[in-house]
């Protein structure tokens, strides 16, 4: 490996996690200022999705970073690939949870607010994470790394350096004290890890 090589790899993770830090911060600080001046009117969502959308579309502009519908590709098939791999992570999940006992919890904001701020900041925040991440790691990082590295080892190196910037908690642990996983019907021994309300894990 060159330095050039270096320079680029280095260069197109930065700017990668600079983009996604730099958002996700001013978005948590909406987030923390709506929870500080008003936590029962829920407005953070409006700047949140703005911030989103102008992020997006100028990084589309800016790099070019494939938002374009592929052509020649059905959009059968792009949803089709999107909701099995979908379903193929929460499967995971599920399995996981049922012979570790641990599975990862719904992360809440930890102020004193409102259970619909919680519900609101639990489903926008995680979905706004996840954007931001695609267009961090595979609109921005991933092009720049393929220039200087093959297929592989660029998808390879990049699901190790989104591995490693995942934040690994909160954990739910059944313990042998516990009773076994519930799933939201009650039932004992389902699959489903964890008792499930309002959508949230409980922890």
């Amino acid at each position: 490996m060159n330095a050039q090589t270096l320079r680029v790899l280095v260069s197109a993770v930065a700017l990668s996690l600079l983009f996604f830090a730099v958002l996700m911060g001013v978005s948590m600080a909406s987030v923390m200022f709506n929870a500080r001046w008003s936590p029962d009117l829920v407005w953070f969502p409006v700047p949140v999705i703005a911030i989103l959308a102008v992020a997006v579309y100028w990084a589309e502009r800016r790099w070019n970073i494939g938002l374009t519908h592929p052509a020649g590709m059905p959009w059968g098939r792009v949803y089709a690939i999107g909701i099995a791999l979908t379903v193929f992570g929460v499967c995971v999940g599920a399995v996981n949870g049922v012979f570790t006992g641990k599975i990862r919890a719904t992360e809440l904001y930890g102020g004193d607010v409102s259970p619909l701020f919680q519900i609101t900041y639990a489903f926008l925040m995680s979905v706004f994470a996840a954007v931001l991440a695609e267009v961090a790691f595979r609109g921005i990082m991933q092009p720049r790394m393929h220039t200087v590295l093959g297929l592989w080892p660029t998808v390879l190196t990049i699901a190790v350096i989104n591995l490693l910037a995942h934040r690994w908690g909160p954990v739910r642990r059944d313990d042998a004290a516990d009773p076994p996983p519930r799933a939201a019907s009650g039932r004992p021994g389902s699959l489903t890890p964890g008792s499930f309300r309002c959508g949230f894990v409980s922890p």
